[in-house]
């Protein structure tokens, strides 16, 4: 008979990885407790990045200057990302900076209408950004759970497709999780896009255009 699978989950808020020593203590814990476990790790935007992003998008929108802010978000997660990891973090092309690249392209492209998707698409990069590098701190593998999550379409408070999403969970994560810990997102998802997004991350293993969505966020 197999054995079933005895999934771990641990959840981290973002006062959890509000910084690189919030972030070592992480490690500990991983490391002193998931010894041995299928652990999947769900990681929320670091400290306040998500009421920071959110003040960023408003000011985007409304036409006004928001480079100054941007800065400051950008800047705090390279100067985490350098206390944890220098060597990797300094390599322009680390998956950090090219994130927050996709993030500046986003917003220097936002269009009047469709608030609350576009919305979803700057806020949810506090996640994609924390969870990068916590998984790079562990040595974990990193999963975009956004084409996994599959929900409707209403934006910010999307509603999970339960079917679906069990059915590409049920395939993804168990493989990942017996090559060892996974770290991704939390109050995230998508839908199904009609052509890729090239500022859309990217899950690992070649999946169906999406669009993201804020599944369920807490403000």
């Amino acid at each position: 008979m197999q054995k079933p699978h005895q999934l771990t989950i641990y959840k981290f808020g973002g006062a959890s990885v509000k910084d690189a020593a919030a972030i070592r203590n992480l490690r500990h814990i991983v490391a002193t407790t998931g010894a041995g476990l299928e652990l999947l790790i769900v990681v929320s935007a670091m400290g306040k990045t998500t009421n920071a992003l959110e003040e960023i998008f408003q000011l985007a929108y409304n036409g006004q200057e928001y480079e100054a802010a941007f800065a400051q978000v950008a800047d705090f997660h390279r100067v985490v990302a350098a206390e944890l990891f220098p060597d990797a973090a300094a390599a322009p092309s680390h998956p950090v900076h090219a994130l927050l690249e996709q993030l500046h392209d986003r917003l220097a492209t936002l269009t009047p209408g469709d608030y609350d998707k576009q919305y979803d698409q700057i806020v949810s990069y506090g996640e994609l950004l924390a969870t990068r590098i916590v998984a790079e701190a562990l040595q974990a593998q990193w999963l975009d759970c956004r084409p996994l999550l599959r929900t409707d379409h209403t934006w910010r408070e999307g509603r999970l497709d339960w079917p679906t999403t069990e059915r590409t969970l049920r395939t993804t994560v168990p493989p990942l999780l017996q090559q060892g810990p996974v770290v991704t997102q939390g109050f995230l998802g998508a839908q199904l896009a009609d052509k890729p997004l090239p500022w859309a991350g990217k899950a690992q293993t070649t999946r169906p255009p999406f669009w993201p969505t804020a599944w369920m966020r807490q403000q």
